[in-house]
């Protein structure tokens, strides 16, 4: 794409988003809309833009995208109006923006089970395992001169239960933070409810990051605050909190940067997390690679490795591998409180020593280790194969503190194919016929997966989508089918607002010893969103 060969990254970026979700997906629609929009194709850059924001709201690039978006729905407008001149700067006036999406779905998925035993008649047991309308914002307000860039966003959700269920209406806050970047000085800082996954943070907490370019290739970081384990999670814990810092070191040879760092986490006044480490990113036209080592000082053990790297050849053939080494979940003292009926580290404490404590995190934390290699190759100029294999395993937990250790699962292999079709019918259609054999320690399963779209106009989109599986387990004498057809149809009557539906059912078969049991299920999402 940097060499003005947009149409060509269009095509294989699209291919790329068909294979399964992995940590290269986010980039991979970044990259699709920027190509659309470097292409002249607005409307549709617009739509990967706004499913990225969909998908990732809170991933590394959604600033990015968000900005992206915001100039592409401003483009044909006038110029948004300034403010009064603030104070003499010597940095110009200031000018605002006001980008949001709202949206609303509504969500059904409802089942019934019939079990079929010798000489009983059958009894249907209908349920509703969801009937509930999610509401959605995600406003961001922003303001900014020649020297400065501030802003303000808020990405909030409610739920609107219709059952009488024990889960109730709820709201989330998935972000709720303030920007703001100062040219002259060179800092930067973001308050309150954020995402970030790097420098050793892991995911969403309350706090502060403030970052401050030494030069032109270095960039400090120091980030403070409490981890958020839920997003419905709306007020800070005070009995978690951590400090760390980073530094970004970029383009220490071409095409490669760096960031080291150390972070220290306390949960009351006990270390829960204290770890060093190192990221790297590396990108040339011919390879991707970004690799990550986090070391735990405190429990003297590595925390996570993880390696995704990918190989170009000239005939575009691409190799990709993948290998992930972590504590599942994240090795952290708080972890001491699984399967105790306590859900306080102090009310933990009455029970055990602090030393107790931190055998029992490290006892419950299970290692898994998981890989891939898959190889993708274009057949001719609409049609790629791509075929890959992964396994993973997780090892055994040990019994602790009246807790019953998990079982190890031993080595599972997971092997697909598959043949992808673009533009056969209609420029922008889509086909995709994949197979994949699962092979785990307690059983094997069969899947075959045809995913479609076609676009009837530059509004009206359909996706059939149909899925078939066979399972047959190893442990016990039971075997399983399920077939689960889908459709979702994407409309656009407006450039800013979108309609979305999508319906499907599930039936699924399973043979046991002396009963069948039976599930007809279907689910419907529908709602529309509204972007300005």
């Amino acid at each position: 794409m940097t060499a003005g060969e947009t149409a060509r990254a269009i095509q294989l970026l699209t291919k790329a988003l068909t294979f399964e979700e992995n940590s290269a997906s986010p980039d991979a629609r970044e990259l699709l809309g920027l190509a659309r929009q470097k292409n002249g194709q607005l409307a549709h850059a617009k739509a990967e833009y706004e499913e990225y924001l969909k998908r990732y709201p809170d991933g590394d690039g959604a600033s990015r995208v968000r900005q992206r978006l915001s100039a592409l729905l401003t483009a044909g407008k006038a110029a948004p109006p300034e403010l009064r001149d603030g104070p003499a700067t010597g940095a110009g006036k200031f000018v605002k923006r006001l980008t949001a999406s709202l949206s609303q779905f509504y969500q059904r998925d409802e089942s019934t089970i019939t079990l079929e035993q010798p000489n009983l008649a059958p009894d249907p047991d209908t349920q509703v395992n969801r009937n509930a309308l999610i509401s959605g914002a995600d406003i961001t307000a922003s303001i900014s001169n020649d020297r400065v860039d501030a802003s303000l966003r808020v990405s909030a959700t409610h739920t609107k239960d219709f059952e009488d269920s024990s889960r109730g209406d709820f709201g989330t806050i998935s972000a709720l933070y303030s920007d703001i970047a100062d040219r002259a000085t060179r800092l930067a800082t973001r308050i309150g409810r954020q995402t970030r996954s790097t420098g050793g943070v892991l995911g969403r907490f309350d706090g502060a990051l403030v970052s401050f370019d030494a030069t032109e290739k270095i960039r400090v970081n120091v980030v403070g605050g409490a981890p958020v384990i839920r997003s419905r999670d709306l007020f800070v814990d005070p009995s978690r909190r951590f400090v760390g810092a980073s530094v970004d070191i970029n383009q220490i040879v071409k095409g490669l940067d760096t960031t080291v760092y150390f972070i220290h986490q306390k949960v009351d006044d006990l270390i829960d997390r204290q770890a060093a480490g190192v990221e790297f990113r590396f990108v040339d036209n011919h390879h991707t690679a970004f690799g990550l080592i986090d070391y735990d000082t405190f429990y003297d053990t590595l925390n996570l490795a993880l390696f995704n790297g990918s190989w170009r050849l000239e005939d575009e053939t691409t190799f990709n591998v993948a290998f992930d080494y972590r504590y599942s979940p994240a090795l952290m003292t708080i972890d001491a409180l699984q399967g105790q009926g306590v859900e306080t580290i102090s009310d933990l404490r009455s029970l055990f020593s602090d030393g107790d404590l931190y055998f029992l995190a490290e006892a419950h934390a299970a290692r898994t280790t998981s890989g891939s290699f898959t190889v993708s190759r274009p057949v001719t100029e609409k049609f790629q194969a791509n075929g890959g294999i992964t396994f993973s395993n997780m090892a055994p937990t040990i019994d602790a503190g009246g807790v019953q250790g998990q079982l190890g699962t031993g080595v599972d292999v997971f092997y697909s194919a598959q043949i992808l079709g673009t533009s056969l019918l209609t420029e922008g259609d889509l086909m995709m016929f994949g197979v994949r054999l699962d092979d785990t320690s307690t059983a094997q399963r069969y899947v075959i997966d045809l995913n479609t779209r076609y676009p009837f106009s530059r509004k009206f989109r359909v996706s059939p989508r149909l899925r078939i599986s066979q399972r047959n387990s190893k442990t016990v004498d039971q075997t399983q089918f399920t077939v689960k057809p889908s459709v979702r149809i994407n409309y656009i009557p407006k450039r800013l607002f979108q309609l979305e539906l999508e319906a499907g059912g599930e039936w699924t078969q399973t043979n046991n010893v002396l009963d069948t049991e039976y599930v007809k299920g279907y689910f419907l999402i529908g709602g529309y969103r509204l972007d300005f």
